[in-house]
């Protein structure tokens, strides 16, 4: 039986993939199955960074085929498509050897792989591209901690609210100029929130009734959501890009893979020390004096709930007694090991001598089953994306949105096409080549580029949506299904759990026998 052959290609853009660097890689790496005497059976790709070979979802269908015995050569064009990371090339390598198959390059000849010259050049070649794959990485920083001393932010994946960061796209649909790379410009209607939540704040409202608010009004959260939640007012009022001083560098992005085996990102951010954080001048939406003042509260706050409990009762404020409607309040009873109970607020509150009718319901329901039952309800809705439908009250933006963000992205992407395509043929015409060849693809990537721009400046400003977009549900839906999943052993647990019960629920209602377990749930947003 002849050797089977499974091919691997990886770019780690679009614009590479659409600039024939999968064809190329192809091409390499048919004439490499050749040269081994195999045919290839298979072929895969990614279109993603190789940071991180466990998320790639093209490498892990090409390892499952070996280790089902579908493939029994693995090729790939060089060690930069396989991995840059030496740690990852001998993991990969390793389980490709353990499943009985072997591993070879288009552009390297390992000879036979499992002897010691092979060893030495794989090990070679591998801290080679790490080397390269450092070596980028630490120009990349170079060059923007350069343009952030220079008072321009080379970052705007992540704009702060009430701003948005000038990026090359805007500077191509015309909006702003080159001069204006990188600088901050206000946007009104998020600004006016910006100065709403700053005054509220200051004048003593908490961060959860102003993210209660919020909430009723429907207005988007920063990253375009529906649920704002008191650490998002927070992250607002603690950013001092709001009075006019933006800060390169103020977080660092941390990578710890071993995040993925336990469901989570395998990216995270931890604050940076202030000696490497770069200030950038800002417009200011709201004073110093206000955002200092803001500051000394939630010092105050930080220091008065310093050393008190915290939260210990999951449903306070959403169950209510099935006799009188009155809320239930959690209890503990020490003599019992911490037992934890809800009973009638009207029964042990003073608020009882106030009633005309006392409330004869004395039971007492125990927590841990009240709470999981409400918890195994709140999973059930949340799973079904279309009872939600419709429900939510739209966020306020336009309704094309999501297509222009579509037609930006491909603008971008054609522009930079259109870039290599004049630097190809500029080259060409000082080396004496022909290059009529790339009249026809100039031409149609300017025309398509002309009808993204036209695509652009058509757009409505559109009304309101009548429903809700698919993306902001499922990123609703999936924050509350997230905060849900971690089991609450801490204050701050049963705290994020809590309000983001709060955000669906009017009211829980117990059965009068404590026994059963069983509660009825009226839901928010008429579900």
């Amino acid at each position: 039986m002849s050797t089977r052959a499974i091919v691997y290609l990886r770019v780690s853009s679009v614009g590479q993939q659409e600039n024939t660097s999968f064809e190329t890689q192809l091409a390499a790496c048919k004439m490499r199955a050749e040269g081994l005497g195999a045919r290839v059976v298979s072929v895969v790709q990614d279109v993603q960074s190789g940071g991180d070979y466990r998320s790639r979802v093209g490498l892990q269908k090409a390892l499952n085929a070996l280790e089902s015995d579908e493939a029994d050569v693995l090729i790939i064009y060089d060690m930069s498509r396989y991995s840059r990371d030496v740690e990852h090339q001998q993991l990969i390598r390793k389980r490709v050897q353990a499943a009985g198959k072997t591993l070879a390059f288009a552009t390297l000849d390992l000879g036979k792989e499992n002897n010691a010259e092979a060893s030495m050049m794989f090990g070679v070649n591998g801290v080679f591209a790490e080397y390269e794959r450092l070596k980028i990485r630490d120009r990349t920083v170079a060059g923007n901690r350069r343009r952030a001393s220079e008072g321009k932010q080379p970052r705007n994946s992540l704009r702060p609210y009430g701003y948005e960061v000038v990026s090359k796209q805007m500077i191509l649909q015309g909006r702003y100029t080159l001069e204006q790379w990188g600088t901050y410009h206000i946007i009104e209607s998020e600004a006016e929130i910006v100065r709403e939540i700053f005054n509220r704040f200051d004048s003593g409202e908490s961060l959860r009734s102003i993210a209660e608010e919020l909430n009723r009004r429907g207005v988007p959260t920063p990253r375009g959501g529906l649920l704002w939640v008191h650490t998002t007012v927070r992250g607002i009022l603690t950013n001092p890009v709001h009075y006019g001083q933006a800060v390169y560098g103020r977080w660092q992005a941390q990578t710890d893979e071993a995040r993925l085996e336990k469901g989570y990102n395998k990216r995270y951010a931890k604050r940076a020390p202030e000696a490497e954080q770069i200030s950038i001048e800002s417009p200011p939406i709201i004073s110093y004096e206000l955002w200092q003042r803001c500051q000394e509260k939630l010092k105050q706050n930080k220091i008065l709930k310093a050393g008190r409990p915290g939260r210990r009762f999951l449903l306070t404020g959403l169950l209510v007694c099935p006799e009188c409607g009155h809320r239930m309040r959690g209890c503990t009873a020490l003599k019992q090991s911490g037992y934890r109970y809800y009973r009638c607020a009207g029964r042990l509150t003073p608020q009882a001598r106030r009633h005309i009718a006392p409330c004869s319901h004395s039971e007492m329901h125990r927590a841990d089953g009240i709470e999981r039952e409400v918890l195994a309800q709140v999973r059930k809705i949340t799973a079904n994306a279309e009872c939600w439908r419709g429900r939510l009250k739209p966020a306020k933006s336009r309704a094309s949105e999501v297509e222009l963000k579509n037609y930006q992205k491909e603008l971008a992407e054609t522009e930079k096409r259109l870039d290599a395509l004049l630097e190809a043929q500029t080259r060409a015409i000082l080396n004496g080549l022909d290059s009529s060849l790339y009249e026809a693809k100039l031409k149609e990537t300017s025309t398509r580029r002309a009808e993204l721009l036209a695509q652009i400046k058509s757009q409505p400003a559109g009304e309101p949506v009548s429903e809700t977009p698919d993306e902001i549900l499922s990123a609703f839906l999936e924050k509350i299904r997230s905060v849900l999943a971690e089991p609450a052993t801490l204050p701050e647990l049963v705290q994020a759990q809590h309000d983001v019960l709060a955000a669906i629920i009017e009211k829980i209602t117990p059965e009068k026998a404590p026994a059963k377990m069983r509660v009825s749930i009226v839901w928010k947003h008429g579900l």
